[in-house]
């Protein structure tokens, strides 16, 4: 059984100088066993249009979806009323341009018909 690193302060220092510095540069660091992951302005944009698409619909709006957007792939979790409503928002979040798969992850809350 391994046990976790600890580091000092400078250490950590270290690692948020070297994390801003590939945020700058818009690139990733794989120099040691931590992996640095970046959200693209792709997936900020994805993220933004699908909720605001959901959020336009009056059945939708009220409903209890988080939208996430990680390498052009979508994530839907929440819970909705109907099962309609779940199809619904994976439609709308498939329609957005530069989606590539949309996983949906909405329960029903039971209070649908």
């Amino acid at each position: 059984m391994s046990t976790p690193t600890q580091t000092s302060v400078a250490d950590d220092a270290e690692i948020v100088r070297r994390i801003l510095a590939h945020i700058d540069a818009g690139t990733t660091d794989q120099g040691d066993d931590r992996q640095i992951v970046i959200v693209g302005d792709a997936d900020t944009q994805i993220r933004a249009e699908v909720t605001q698409r959901i959020n336009e619909r009056p059945v939708l709006r009220f409903a209890n979806i988080d939208v996430q957007s990680f390498h052009n792939d979508v994530y839907l979790n929440g819970l909705v009323d109907t099962g309609a409503e779940s199809a619904q928002a994976e439609a709308i979040a498939r329609s957005v341009p530069g989606v590539s798969n949309v996983y949906n992850g909405l329960g029903l809350n039971g209070n649908g018909g």
